[in-house]
C-alpha cells in the first residue's frame, strides 16, 4: 500500500501514466472476458478505501469510472474500507456496490443495488451471532434496497470452519424476503 501512495505523492505524472496503463489494460481484459461470454464483472478495489475523499477522487475515481462506462455489462464495485467515500462510489458507473462491514446498511441510501456485509471476522463467532448478524443484515437490506446480494466482506480465512459458511447460506435462503 505504501508503493501506490508515495508514487501519487512524489510523481504525480508517473502515477497517472501507471493509471491510464492499468486502466486501459484492465478494458481491454474485461472485453476479452465479455467477447468470451461473461455475463457480468466485479472490480475489486482493496486498497482505495484507506484514502481520504479528495485523494480518491483524484487518484482512482477517474479511471473507475473509466472502467465501468467502456464495458457494457452488469457491474459491481467492491472498495474494501469505504465508509467515508459511499457517495464517491455512487459515482463510478457500477451497477452494484459491495459495500465491506464498515458500512452501515440501515443507513445507507442510494439508488445502485447493494453486495455485502457480512464481516467475516465473525465467522470465528458462535452459531447464534453469526445467525443474529446474517438476519440484521438481510432485515436492513430488505428494509432498504430492492437489490441486494447477500455477501462476505473480504473472503474467508483459510481456518474458519465450512460449517459456519453453511450456516449463513442456510439462514440466507430460509430469510423471508416476502413478508
Amino acid at each position: 500500500m505504501d508503493k501506490p501512495l508515495k508514487l501519487a505523492y512524489t510523481d504525480e505524472k508517473a502515477y497517472h501514466r501507471l493509471m491510464e496503463i492499468l486502466t486501459r489494460n484492465t478494458i481491454t481484459y474485461l472485453k476479452l472476458q465479455k467477447e468470451a461470454g461473461i455475463n457480468a464483472f466485479q472490480l475489486f478495489d482493496t486498497w482505495a478505501g484507506q484514502l481520504r475523499r479528495v485523494d480518491y477522487e483524484k487518484f482512482v475515481l477517474p479511471y473507475v469510472q473509466s472502467i465501468f462506462k467502456a464495458i457494457d455489462l452488469p457491474s459491481i464495485y467492491f472498495l474494501k474500507n469505504c465508509s467515508h467515500l459511499f457517495s464517491q462510489m455512487e459515482q463510478s458507473g457500477a451497477d452494484v456496490l459491495s459495500v465491506c462491514e464498515t458500512v452501515d446498511l440501515a443507513a445507507l441510501t442510494t439508488k445502485c443495488g447493494i453486495q455485502g456485509n457480512f464481516f467475516n471476522g465473525l465467522l470465528y463467532a458462535p452459531d447464534d451471532v453469526v445467525i443474529a448478524e446474517t438476519r440484521r443484515i438481510l432485515t436492513a437490506a430488505k428494509a432498504r434496497f430492492p437489490k441486494y446480494i447477500f455477501n462476505l466482506n473480504h473472503g474467508v480465512m483459510p481456518d474458519v470452519s465450512p460449517e459456519k459458511l453453511k450456516l449463513i447460506v442456510r439462514e440466507a435462503h430460509q430469510f423471508n424476503w416476502r413478508a
